[in-house]
This record gives C-alpha cells, sequence and structure tokens, in this order.
C-alpha cells in the first residue's frame, strides 16, 4: 500500500463513524447494518466492514455470499455520488 493511500485510511478512520474506529481495531470484520437499510422494504439492507485496507459492502440477506470492495479513495467517490444523486 502506497502512502497516499495510507494516510487516507488514517484519516477516514480517525475521523470517519465510531463504528469505524471500532472496526479498525478488530481483527476480523465488522459488519455493520446501513442505517437507511429496512427490512420491511423488500429486506434491502446493505452492510459495510473495513476489510484491510479497504472497504466492504455486502447484502446482509448472504453474509457469506460475495461483497464489494471499495479503495478508501473509491469508497469516498461512491458515497459523494449518492450523496448527490448522480447515481
Amino acid at each position: 500500500m502506497d502512502h497516499a493511500a495510507r494516510r487516507q485510511i488514517e484519516y477516514l478512520i480517525s475521523n470517519g463513524p465510531q463504528w469505524l474506529r471500532s472496526a479498525a481495531m478488530q481483527t476480523s470484520p465488522v459488519w455493520r447494518k446501513s442505517s437507511y437499510s429496512t427490512e420491511q422494504e423488500f429486506g434491502t439492507c446493505v452492510e459495510v466492514a473495513q476489510l484491510g485496507a479497504n472497504l466492504g459492502v455486502r447484502d446482509s440477506k448472504d453474509p457469506d455470499g460475495p461483497h464489494l470492495t471499495f479503495s478508501p479513495a473509491s469508497w469516498v467517490a461512491f458515497v459523494s455520488s449518492i450523496k448527490s444523486h448522480s447515481i
């Protein structure tokens, strides 16, 4: 991992939400359900976790199934796009 990526991860961990700071101290992934996910809307729930130097997103209905993996920069771009409604 290059120096810039490490700095991004350290920034996200130290300035991010409490769950991310706590997850950084764990040796195995700690998956957190999105606060915007609801069981009532056809069970459409996603979970996120720190996966080493990256962040993962998975379907909470299929915890043993595949997950998406984002670099810190890709995660920030992804979340920004969602918040701006550009995707």
